[in-house]
């Protein structure tokens, strides 16, 4: 059912992230501006990552917040497309991410970034088409998971069902997943 509410509540802002994103799936996309995107995505990861990983009081063992981090594929990609370290760490953050202090908050925030895990293959299998990346060097970020994307997904999906049964606060976690979106979709918004 929680998974349900969520897909519904935001499918407009889904749509409209994924129209901000399309240039990713371009035929003209040049390697600079494939690195800008990255870049902009590094800036939103940094500041939900951080947040991520100081919540507490996760009670199901499937929980894994350090495997589903994306900064380190972030900052990989980058370095894999000549993006100098220092310039990795001063690159601008998202001033106006959503507040992620409890469990319920996170599980929003994470539905919207493991969903698009699966996006990611899609963008993968383009961008290995049209430009000197692939799975391993340049693409990380898109291909987190690799073969293994359909089992976290389907892992987090269980998660997220059995912190609805026993804590009934789903309207907090789809609170979260669209501000988690529109946060997103605002952010590529400022894109140049």
């Amino acid at each position: 059912m929680i998974h349900s509410n969520l897909k519904s509540a935001t499918q407009n802002s889904h749509a409209a992230l994924e129209t901000r994103l399309r240039v990713l799936l371009s035929d003209d996309l040049s390697l600079p501006q494939y690195a800008a995107v990255q870049k902009k995505f590094y800036g939103f990861y940094q500041p939900i990552e951080v947040q991520l990983a100081s919540i507490h009081g996760w009670d199901d063992p499937e929980v894994d917040i350090q495997s589903r981090l994306k900064l380190p594929l972030l900052a990989s990609d980058l370095l894999s497309l000549a993006v100098d370290p220092t310039e990795i760490q001063q690159l601008p953050l998202c001033g106006s991410i959503p507040r992620l202090e409890t469990v319920p908050e996170a599980l929003g925030c994470l539905y919207v970034l493991e969903g698009s895990t699966l996006g990611g293959r899609i963008i993968t299998r383009h961008l290995k088409t049209i430009l000197p990346v692939d799975e391993n060097l340049g693409c990380t970020f898109f291909n987190s998971y690799g073969a293994d994307v359909g089992r976290m997904w389907s892992t987090f999906l269980g998660v997220l069902a059995r912190h609805s049964e026993k804590n009934h606060d789903d309207d907090v976690v789809v609170e979260s997943a669209c501000k988690t979106f529109s946060s997103l979709e605002n952010w590529f918004s400022n894109a140049a």
